[in-house]
């Protein structure tokens, strides 16, 4: 009993690391698109603005839904206020994230105020990720999560097993009498 509670926990746990590492192989490979598109979200050049002035930013988005995220940062490293776009950005290590989804094709405006009483010097920069290129990592992203499940299963089966003391036999002389 102990040796196979044993044997099938060490088959178990390795069809989670299976699971697992096909899961690693094939993520980054589906997330591709959206890799790129994050990846030329960089930060363009400064722009300045002075008190009150803005700065609007036009993106058409041609594959909707599609997530939008815009980036910027600036001078003062507080928020500028957003106008055209559905919330408020986050901050994140000095970078301001604004992400919204946009519903239908269209071109949206989404304008960068400086609401300070200082100018502010601001770089930024945006991207269109369309919904289609989340998609295909879905079967992926379980399989990573039901692996992992599967793995922590396995290695409590597997120890289960080698810890169990084995069953004393009994002893022939028992038997005879």
């Amino acid at each position: 009993m102990r040796k196979n509670l044993l044997i099938a926990g060490l088959i178990i746990l390795v069809i989670g690391v299976a699971l697992v590492g096909i899961a690693f192989y094939y993520i980054p490979r589906t997330l591709g698109p959206l890799l790129s598109s994050v990846n030329k979200t960089m930060l363009g050049s400064p722009s300045s603005l002075g008190i009150g002035e803005s700065i609007n930013i036009s993106k058409t988005i041609t594959k909707a839904p599609a997530l939008v995220i815009l980036l910027y940062n600036d001078s003062i490293g507080k928020p500028l206020s957003v106008i055209g776009a559905p919330s408020q950005s986050e901050s994140v290590s000095g970078m301001y994230i604004l992400s919204f989804v946009a519903n239908t094709n269209s071109t949206l405006t989404i304008g960068l105020v400086n609401n300070y009483s200082s100018p502010v010097v601001v770089r930024y920069g945006y991207s269109e990720i369309p919904a289609s290129s989340l998609s295909g990592a879905t079967p992926f992203v379980f399989m990573l999560f039901i692996g992992g499940g599967v793995f922590i299963v396995g290695l409590i089966v597997a120890v289960i097993g080698a810890l169990m003391k084995p069953r004393p036999r009994p002893s022939p002389t028992n038997q005879a009498s």
